[in-house]
């Protein structure tokens, strides 16, 4: 059996692709696990120190209670984002009235 340069090609990119997914579980409880380490660092923080990063106290503890295959950090930065939106609607709501 002769091996083409476009055979070897397919049967690399194949194996990286398999190997590749083989990580994939790996890479996701490494960054869980990192997130969670991030959220405990972050909890540590005074609420004045929150508040500069956009955050309240009861933020982070609710992220730190959701299961583990829910990303904290994702939920922080949906609650920092939304309070954000929220404040720069009535903001600009007041200016318009």
């Amino acid at each position: 059996m002769a091996f083409t340069s476009s055979s070897l090609d397919v049967s690399l990119s194949t194996g990286q692709f398999t190997l590749e997914r083989l990580l994939t579980p790996f890479r996701f409880v490494w960054q869980a696990v990192s997130n969670r380490r991030a959220i405990q660092n972050i909890a540590e923080l005074d609420d004045h120190m929150l508040a500069d990063i956009g955050l309240k106290r009861e933020e982070v503890m609710r992220a730190q209670r959701l299961p583990l295959w829910v990303d904290p950090v994702d939920s922080l930065n949906h609650a920092a984002c939304t309070r954000r939106n929220a404040e720069l609607w009535a903001r600009n709501f007041r200016i318009q009235r």
